[in-house]
């Protein structure tokens, strides 16, 4: 145990105008009494506060160790972060100066002048925080592919092409690369792929973390392991918390969001303000008319992607 006392305030949204009575609770120690009491926080949400023990921060030489250490260490977002606070003073990632540049390489780990990337700010109703969207581009134009090595071979008089690539995917950026093998007559031209992006992020339940990822897995179109979540034609990393009206039914662990009613109209509305904010991010009638065309490409992508997104050309541009 990190701390000497731990002490937790909670008020919990039970309906759009509803919430239930605060409690607050103290924890002394590991070996310590647990104390539970009636509270007095007024808008629901938790607030723990955490007494460290000293070995626990006695490396920490500065008030600046202290505050890299704390955001390294709390995975809250940069929307719950200004709650924590280092002598009056709010932490979140601006206390880090991090540069956009810092936050993708941090992401991807790839320095590819390919690979494109949109910041976004959500604030709607219910739903605040941040996207990350990345696109491939080549010659000012978004592409489907961009070819980053080529060649021809020639393996016993047969011709073969072998090609480097980047791909966008079902909620990736695909890495492929060909070999050769040769076992006969003929070579065979094989491709081998990793994701070079992955879609992943941070989803918020009124500042509780929920451990799941609301984007589908990585695979191939047409082969969903789990159709029910998002599929988007690119990588995204995102970082949202959900408040208000929009809410979410969870399993009882409470580590998973029940495919319900609320999860669909949840999916919808939060594919709409991604695709939304890329319109308005881009901020070009006709390249946004030519991601369109390149989203169109993705096989199997649900129609209704398209549909949206278009409509949203529609209503920026009009």
């Amino acid at each position: 145990m990190i701390a000497d006392n731990v002490l937790v305030e909670t008020k919990r949204l039970l309906g759009a105008y509803e919430t239930s009575e605060p409690i607050e609770l103290t924890l002394e120690g590991i070996d310590g009494f647990f104390w539970y009491k009636k509270g007095s926080k007024k808008v629901p949400g938790t607030k723990i506060t955490l007494e460290l023990k000293d070995d626990s921060i006695k490396h920490l030489k500065t008030e600046e160790d202290l505050t890299f250490h704390l955001l390294e260490n709390v995975t809250n977002p940069d929307f719950v972060n200004p709650l924590l606070k280092v002598n009056g003073v709010p932490l979140n990632s601006s206390t880090r100066g991090y540069s956009e540049i810092d936050r993708y390489q941090k992401w991807g780990g790839t320095s590819d002048n390919k690979i494109e990337y949109y910041y976004i700010e959500i604030n709607a109703e219910g739903i605040e925080g941040n996207i990350e969207i990345a696109l491939l581009k080549e010659e000012d134009q978004y592409v489907k592919e961009v070819i980053l090595w080529e060649k021809d071979v020639d393996v016993n008089g047969t011709g073969c092409t072998l090609e480097e690539k980047l791909q966008l995917g079902v909620n990736s950026i695909e890495h492929t690369s060909d070999s050769i093998s040769h076992d006969g007559d003929v070579p065979d031209v094989n491709s081998g792929s990793y994701n070079e992006l992955i879609t992943d992020g941070k989803l918020f339940l009124n500042g509780i973390r929920i451990n799941e990822n609301i984007f589908n897995s990585p695979v191939k179109w047409g082969k969903r392991s789990e159709p029910e979540k998002i599929e988007l034609p690119f990588a995204l990393k995102y970082n949202l918390n959900l408040t208000g009206k929009t809410d979410l039914n969870l399993t009882a662990s409470r580590e998973n969001i029940v495919k319900d009613d609320l999860w669909f109209d949840f999916k919808k509305q939060l594919t709409n303000l991604i695709l939304k904010g890329l319109v308005e991010k881009i901020n070009s009638y006709d390249k946004c008319l030519n991601l369109l065309e390149v989203f169109g490409q993705s096989y199997g992508l649900d129609r209704e992607i398209l549909e949206t997104f278009e409509s949203n050309i529609n209503s920026r541009f009009s």
